[in-house]
């Protein structure tokens, strides 16, 4: 039953993990993008 215990709450560090690093990357994204809006007009 203990294993079981610990098998419930693994999913849901790792559903944390996954949508931590989900709003980094699209953060990243984003700033990349408006990076690149940003840099056009100086090239």
């Amino acid at each position: 039953m203990s294993k079981s215990g610990t098998s419930s709450e693994e999913p849901l560090g790792c559903f944390q993990m996954r949508s931590c690093i989900g709003v980094a990357i699209s953060i990243g994204f984003l700033c990349l993008e408006f990076g690149e809006l940003l840099d056009m007009p100086h090239c």
